[in-house]
């Protein structure tokens, strides 16, 4: 997932592409150092759009609103991708509820949902006990509230600037038409099949191709530079996994992991919803169920391995579901 550095940097980014390159540097730095030449580079990056970074992206993998929490789940198994796109289907004259500017389309991104969303859900306590009623549940569900901020739609001739802004206002996923210029006023986007999307670790991808024009601070220590979070989402080992699923919902959606810290301060280990995500059908219910009954620490141990546990470890887990 997104480390909190990532969106530090394109904060960064976006201060020097604005020539405020006083707010992208600490205040004990000074900027008598940054040559005239490097502040053309950053300004020359303004000439990019949004289809540049567009180039070789495959369609989104969508998700009819329709669709349950099964549909879902067997999808994300299917593909390689972290997050299928949700959409809803709208009338013609009904506008796009996060961006004026985006292009028109039968239908709308409203979120998008990972494999963490679907195990948090299956965790929950009247659905361990009833999993085939979760899994017929509708897959809005599984959406947060607010998701459509995390979901922007954005045109192919936008800047890389407004893209930029986009992310720093807290949007996750940049929807962008593959298709632009005469191709699309003749023929108007009316299937998710003409959307790709983007994240903000391409547009520091995209970046760091002119590292230069950010120098020298990458030279400089996450520390100096402010990337340094002293609040963080934590948990004791001791503690129910099954306590921490609010948490992990809050660091998926900040892209940050939820730390099992000991009583004296000592770190154990993380439960990340990288990890999590990676799971397959089969690993989604398992993953649920060693939410639901393992401890915190148990849970660290259980994703070290894989989510492959001993026989007698995985007896335990049927033992607990079963009380």
């Amino acid at each position: 997932l997104l480390p909190v550095p990532l969106f530090c940097s394109a904060r960064l980014c976006s201060y020097l592409l604005r020539g405020e390159i006083s707010k992208a540097l600490p205040p004990s730095l000074g900027t008598a150092h940054l040559s005239p030449l490097r502040e053309c580079m950053a300004v020359g990056l303004l000439a990019y759009e949004v289809s540049d970074l567009c180039i070789g992206k495959p369609p989104v993998r969508p998700l009819p609103l329709s669709a349950t929490v099964g549909d879902a789940l067997r999808a994300l198994s299917r593909c390689r991708e972290t997050y299928l796109s949700v959409w809803a289907e709208r009338s013609p004259e009904s506008p796009l509820p996060s961006q004026k500017t985006a292009p028109a389309a039968s239908s709308t991104c409203v979120g998008k949902v990972c494999m963490v969303d679907v195990v948090c859900y299956l965790c929950a306590e009247e659905n361990v006990a009833s999993p085939s009623a979760a899994l017929s549940s509708p897959v809005s569900v599984l959406l947060a509230e607010g998701s459509g901020r995390l979901v922007r739609h954005v045109e192919r001739h936008s800047s890389v600037l407004e893209a930029l802004d986009l992310i720093l206002e807290g949007a996750q996923k940049l929807v962008v038409p593959l298709r632009g210029g005469a191709a699309s006023r003749k023929k108007p986007h009316t299937s998710t099949r003409d959307f790709c999307w983007l994240a903000p670790e391409d547009l520091v991808r995209f970046f760091l191709d002119s590292i230069g024009a950010f120098s020298p601070v990458p030279a400089l220590s996450v520390e100096s530079l402010g990337l340094v979070r002293r609040d963080f989402l934590a948990v004791r080992p001791h503690e129910p996994a099954l306590s921490a699923v609010p948490l992990i919902r809050k660091a998926l959606a900040s892209q940050a992991a939820v730390a099992v810290v000991t009583d004296d301060g000592k770190l154990v280990g993380e439960i990340s919803p990288s990890a999590l995500a990676g799971c397959g059908e089969a690993a989604a219910a398992a993953a649920a169920g060693a939410l639901a009954t393992l401890s915190a620490g148990e849970l660290v141990a259980y994703l070290g391995c894989g989510g492959d546990l001993p026989e007698e470890a995985r007896e335990a887990v049927r033992a607990r579901l079963r009380r």
